[in-house]
């Protein structure tokens, strides 16, 4: 893991540098999102003191009730397991997301770092989302099978 020493950003700049590495699409479709009702989503939910910065925040569709961003909080096990949603006692630069590499690779498990770039966590990151949720790749399969029929939802009808 790369050194990452220098305070975050937050606020504003934060959310600056989260659009610019997202190239304004949505971390979870791939959908351009500056174009349609989106959200800067929390990964550790601000009401379990996420802090406001790059490594806890992505763009996605909709508001907290609609979109993207309102289907993660409605299958709140579904995003924990996939990295969405990030536990109180975790931090969220070191847990892993399954997410879309925002140049067009395809979706993998990535590590979003406090200064804002992704850092490819590949099969690590799924070993580790096993390992921290006491889970098999069953389960794993299962969230990222939701996290698909989300995302193909998302890619085939705008989001209010």
């Amino acid at each position: 893991m790369t050194d990452h020493t220098e305070a975050p950003a937050t606020g504003y700049a934060a959310r600056v540098i989260v659009a610019n590495r997202d190239l304004e699409r949505s971390a979870a479709s791939g959908v351009y999102a500056l174009g349609m009702a989106h959200s800067y989503h929390h990964r550790q939910l601000r009401s379990h003191g996420g802090p406001d910065s790059p490594d806890n925040l992505v763009l996605l569709t909709g508001t907290g009730t609609t979109g993207e961003h309102g289907a993660v909080h409605g299958d709140p096990r579904m995003a924990q397991r996939v990295g969405l949603i990030v536990p109180s006692w975790a931090t969220p630069a070191e847990y892993p997301i399954y997410r879309r590499d925002p140049y067009g690779l395809g979706w993998d498990w990535f590590l979003q770092t406090p200064d804002g770039q992704l850092e490819w966590a590949g099969g690590d990151g799924r070993a580790t989302m096993a390992r921290l949720h006491g889970i098999d790749d069953t389960d794993i399969d299962a969230a990222l099978a939701l996290f698909r029929e989300m995302v193909s939802l998302a890619r085939r009808s705008p989001w209010d």
